[in-house]
C-alpha cells in the first residue's frame, strides 16, 4: 500500500526469489526453510551495493520474522545484515493478541504435527526481541520503531471474540493505518525522499480524507 503510494517497487522477501541486476525479482529453487535468509541476504547484498553506486533502490521491501531465524535459533549473519543496512528500517511489531491468531490460524492451516502454534509465537517473540535490539544498537533517527496496538473489535456486551481463521478485519483496517503513520513520520522528518503528490488512484490518495481524520490514527509519536 505505501509502495504503492509512493510509486516505488513492492518487494517482499520470499524463499523462492531472488533480486537480479536492476532490482528485478526472479524466481528460484530453495529449500523453502533456509531460503529466507538466503532471499533476505540477496536483497540486503542489492540494497548495499545500489548505496555504494550512488543509485538508492527506489523499494519499499517488506522483509517478515522468520527472516532473520534458523533451525538452531537466531541466524546472526542475516541480523548483521539487517544491523549494517544503509536502507531505513520502519519495524512495526504485533501485538500480542495479533501474534496469538497469527499461530492459531497457522495451526490449524497447518496441523499441530507441522506447526505447534505456541513455540512458533515464542520463536517469533525471541525474532522480534532481537530486531528491537538491532534497532537500538543502529541508533539511527531516521529508523521507525511503530509498536502495533491491539486490533480494535466492535462487539455487544460481553465476552470478546476470539478473531476467526479468516483475516480479520481489525487487521486489514491497522495496514491503512500503519501505512499512513509512516508516510506522515516520513513527511516530517524526511520530506524530501517524498514525491510532490501521492499515485492518483493508489489506496492511500483515495483513503486520505479518511485518514487524516480517522479517530483511531496511529499517533505520530509512538514508541
Amino acid at each position: 500500500m505505501l509502495a504503492q503510494a509512493l510509486g516505488r517497487q513492492y518487494v517482499l522477501v520470499r524463499s523462492l526469489t531472488e533480486v537480479a541486476e536492476g532490482g528485478a525479482l526472479v524466481p528460484v529453487r530453495r529449500d523453502l526453510v533456509g531460503g529466507r535468509t538466503t532471499a533476505w541476504t540477496s536483497v540486503a547484498t542489492h540494497i548495499r551495493e545500489r548505496h555504494l553506486a550512488g543509485t538508492p533502490w527506489p523499494a519499499v521491501v517488506v522483509v517478515r520474522p522468520y527472516a532473520f531465524s534458523s533451525k538452531g535459533g537466531l541466524d546472526e549473519v542475516a541480523l548483521d545484515h539487517l544491523r549494517h543496512t544503509p536502507a531505513r528500517i520502519v519495524f512495526c511489531r504485533p501485538s500480542p493478541a495479533m501474534l496469538a491468531w497469527w499461530a492459531k490460524r497457522q495451526e490449524r492451516t497447518a496441523g499441530r504435527a507441522r506447526y505447534h502454534g505456541p513455540a512458533r509465537r515464542a520463536e517469533a517473540e525471541r525474532v522480534l526481541d532481537a530486531v528491537a535490539a538491532v534497532l537500538r544498537e543502529r541508533a539511527r533517527g531516521d529508523d521507525l520503531h511503530l509498536r502495533l496496538p491491539e486490533p480494535h473489535r466492535e462487539h455487544d456486551e460481553g465476552a470478546e471474540p476470539e478473531f476467526a481463521a479468516q483475516f480479520p478485519a481489525a487487521v486489514a483496517d491497522l495496514q491503512a493505518r500503519v501505512a499512513w503513520w509512516v508516510l506522515r513520520r516520513l513527511s516530517e522528518t524526511d520530506p524530501g525522499c517524498l514525491p510532490r503528490q501521492l499515485v492518483p488512484g493508489s489506496r492511500l490518495a483515495q483513503w486520505s480524507e479518511l485518514l487524516a481524520a480517522d479517530p483511531r490514527a496511529l499517533s505520530p509519536a509512538s514508541p
